[in-house]
């Protein structure tokens, strides 16, 4: 299959990391919030993690729709990079050093993995 290098291969792509990525930030609040209580499946918060990961995926299949999947599942390393600022600068947790050094080289990876 062809890759399609398309402004809407881009947004779609991008679409469904920040999606997946927004639906585990909403999912570790629940967490905090409410434990695993059975108080936790009317939280709102966990719907709309549920409706992200739904979008997320439609997102996705448009993506793999067009082009193949090898050059597309890369792109989803970029979602442990944003879920990563999200638990540093959302939840105020510690992030050692060797995971910024970590994500860096997955940063690069991907790049290069991108590469016609």
């Amino acid at each position: 299959m062809a890759v399609h290098w398309t402004p809407s291969f881009y947004m779609f792509a991008l679409l469904s990391i920040v999606c997946s990525s927004a639906a585990q930030v909403c999912q570790k609040s629940v967490a905090i919030q409410s434990g695993a209580g059975v108080s936790t499946w009317r939280n709102p918060l966990l719907i709309l993690s549920v409706g992200l990961l739904a979008l997320g995926l439609v997102a996705w299949l448009i993506v793999l729709a067009n082009t193949d999947v090898s050059i597309a599942y890369p792109l989803l390393s970029a979602n442990y990079l944003l879920v990563l600022l999200a638990a540093r600068f959302i939840f105020k947790e510690p992030v050692p050093i060797h995971r910024w050094i970590g994500s860096a080289v997955m940063v690069v990876g991907i790049m290069v993995l991108m590469l016609p």
